[in-house]
């Protein structure tokens, strides 16, 4: 099973970008097709197990290569194409068959049908029957070849699956199945594909400066995506499937291979450079689904469909009926509110959020999950799956990736090739999925404006410069020349070690502050850009908003910055402070440092305010301690007595007259007094009573 740490990898390397960049410049599929490697061709029959050669010539009159597209059109407009070796490899795989990224398959029969559920409900039975009648009349499986297999076959179970959004079922091939699964030939390492997203797609409206309410979205679906790839004849051998006690061969890609994604992307990226080739720009892809955008008033007569459409996606379909791709008129949709791979885009709110569909199913799981209660345990494979489900969140709320870490790492305490390995569901992973959940039906999603790139975006955002030190921080807001200022009483301070606690502190009151700033300058700012900028003289910050794993004593405070972040509304973006700039660090350290008179006369121009905390905020404040408390702790590491402790903590609690509380702190301990006097008397008794015979006169 495999955990999508390059998926983690990406999202942590640009965390705290959340204006999509790093996703914004990766290439589109269309130039991934430039430098991609061909796909592999079937191996030599000499390396091939000797009973599936065999087998293979014996059942020959079932096994075809079925495809609906036209190869030799293909390879036409492929001819300028500058990666030759891609475009041979994928225009001979629809004439030989395609290998999937497989090595040499077992020297044994492997048969798994019998995972299979014999007695299915009705409307499921009825499914499974019009998906065979279905298959055999368009060719992609043969005839029955028996009720038993021949040597060197496999056969890989098939499943009917409810999907709650269609409404209906949807066949899985599941070619995981058993330790010697057809996916077991596939290494991991090997199955990660390039797909578009659809940031990609609204960087490339931003850098045009196009105006969202003269645009419209389209996505296209290709039908039967992997199906319309014919596999190669010694691998066909290997994609028996059973119903109602038959075996037939499935002549095509299936949806549950673990190399079928990689066939199919390397093929449709090869048409999305055809298309840009051709004019047709902006064409992104996830897997079979296409999407763009054209002008609402660029509307053209689809005859095929019979209906209007806009006609950059008319001019898209065009190529695919060229092509031979298939496609259904109730798949080609277009609107200024369009649910793409799972997101909902709002062009006229310009925001974007994970679709209705998509956010129930991942809080149906998640309630499943925590319902079951902590101390229970998942397997490998029901936690992918819910990792999967729960990505499409995060890939928009990167923010809420802490919610699924502590899940992730006791995924990773397994074995990773035993699908049914126990992933332990802690205290630790249900309090932080329970947090996700909370979090999840909070947001409302992202503003399009506002996650521009930030070279692209209209407005500033605001700049905020944070100072902290254990007595106390500073926040400095230059736009609106602003200063505030939070000092413990009297010469309290936090010690050291809480320092990364007071960098958060700062940084969750200043978002949270700003929401509720009546400063003119403030709010206008935040009402355009909606995105705070913060300075911090802190690497371990920087780092940390960077990476989204806090220290376990700093889990809480950092959950609730994230928090107060999401039910802002903002972007947020926390960067290193220009140590070099003298004159801000002696602001800032005077801020802080000096008192107020003497900074108003040197700062005329700077309102400095003193905060107020709310009491919302005032529970994550670090505890900071008295001087007398700090003397208190060293004569506690010297092993004091715990009576006299007390008798210190209470003096100081009950805020007796400070000097004569320390003269208390200084003053030696009782049992050291003791000792010494026990000394004395021990030193009279043996000098000076000769000894301690006394003690044993009758």
């Amino acid at each position: 099973m495999c955990i999508p740490w390059g998926f983690i990898a990406s999202l942590l390397s640009n965390i705290m970008q959340s204006s999509w960049d790093s996703y914004a410049l990766e290439p589109p599929c269309a130039e991934i097709s430039l430098n991609a490697s061909p796909l592999p061709r079937t191996p030599d029959t000499d390396l091939l197990p000797r009973d599936l050669v065999n087998t293979r010539h014996f059942l020959s009159h079932q096994l075809k290569i079925v495809t609906p597209i036209k190869v030799h059109t293909l390879k036409r407009f492929l001819e300028k194409h500058p990666n030759k070796d891609l475009v041979d490899s994928v225009c001979r795989g629809f004439i030989e068959g395609f290998w999937p990224l497989a090595g040499v398959p077992y020297h044994y029969q492997v048969d798994e049908s019998r995972r299979q559920r014999i007695e299915l409900p009705k409307e499921e039975q009825e499914f499974m029957e019009t998906l065979l009648d279905t298959e055999i009349r368009l060719e992609r499986f043969s005839q029955s070849i028996g009720n038993r297999l021949l040597p060197g076959m496999a056969c890989m179970p098939v499943h009917a699956v409810w999907q709650e959004n269609k409404r209906k079922f949807r066949p899985i091939y599941d070619h995981s199945a058993g330790k010697s699964s057809l996916n077991s030939l596939i290494p991991k390492h090997l199955r990660a594909v390039h797909m578009d997203s659809i940031y990609q797609l609204i960087h490339r409206i931003h850098s045009q400066n196009i105006d969202l309410s003269s645009i419209v979205l389209f996505k296209s679906d290709v039908s039967d995506a992997y199906r319309n790839l014919p596999m190669s004849p010694y691998w066909q051998v290997l994609q028996a499937v059973k119903f109602n006690g038959q075996f037939y061969i499935d002549r095509c890609n299936a949806f549950g291979n673990a190399g079928s994604q990689s066939i199919f992307c390397a093929f449709l990226s090869l048409v999305l450079w055809i298309a840009e080739d051709r004019g047709i720009t902006d064409i992104f892809s996830y897997i079979d689904d296409n999407f763009s955008w054209d002008f609402s008033t660029n509307m053209v007569y689809y005859k095929k469909h019979d209906k209007l459409l806009p006609e950059k996606q008319v001019r898209l379909l065009q190529l695919w009926d060229e092509l031979g791709i298939p496609h259904a008129s109730n798949k080609q949709e277009f609107s200024s509110v369009l649910t793409v791979i799972g997101y909902e885009i709002d062009l006229r709110n310009e925001r974007i959020s994970v679709g209705a569909n998509a956010m129930k199913k991942t809080l149906d799981k998640l309630e499943s999950i925590l319902e079951e209660g902590q101390g229970t345990t998942r397997t490998l494979k029901e936690c992918t799956k819910f990792v999967g489900t729960v990505n499409r969140a995060i890939g928009l709320l990167p923010f809420l990736l802490p919610g699924v870490l502590p899940l992730y790492d006791e995924m990773n305490k397994v074995n990773q090739k035993d699908d049914h390995a126990p992933v332990s569901i802690s205290r630790t992973v249900g309090n932080r999925l329970g947090w996700l959940e909370k979090m999840l039906k909070k947001s409302k999603g992202v503003s399009i404006s506002r996650n521009k790139m930030w070279e692209y975006a209209d407005q500033d955002p605001l700049f905020v410069h944070i100072n902290v030190l254990t007595t106390g921080f500073a926040i400095w807001i230059p736009q609106s020349n602003e200063a505030y200022k939070f000092s413990f009483e009297s010469d309290r301070r936090v010690p050291e070690t809480s320092l990364p606690a007071l960098w958060l502190f700062a940084i969750n009151y200043t978002v949270f502050q700003a929401d509720r700033s009546h400063q003119a300058k403030i709010n206008k700012i935040l009402s355009t850009s909606g995105r705070i900028k913060i300075f911090v003289d802190s690497t371990e910050m920087v780092t940390l908003f960077e990476t989204l794993k806090p220290h376990k004593t700093l889990d809480g405070l950092f959950l609730n910055v994230i928090q107060t972040i999401i039910e802002a509304d903002r972007v947020v973006r926390v960067s290193p402070r220009n140590k070099e700039d003298t004159r801000l660090e002696t602001l800032l350290s005077r801020i802080l440092c000096e008192n107020r008179s003497d900074f108003d006369n040197d700062y005329p121009e700077i309102l400095l305010k003193n905060i107020e905390l709310p009491l919302s905020l005032r529970q994550f404040l670090p505890k900071p301690t008295d001087p007398l408390i700090r003397e208190y702790e060293l004569v506690r590491n010297k092993s004091t007595s715990t009576r006299r402790r007390l008798k210190v903590k209470q003096e100081l609690d009950l805020g007796h007259d400070r000097e004569a509380t320390r003269q208390i702190v200084k003053s030696p301990p009782r049992k050291y007094v003791l000792v010494l006097v026990g000394c004395i008397i021990f030193v009279y008794l043996y000098y000076f009573n000769h000894g301690f015979d006394f003690l044993f006169v009758s």
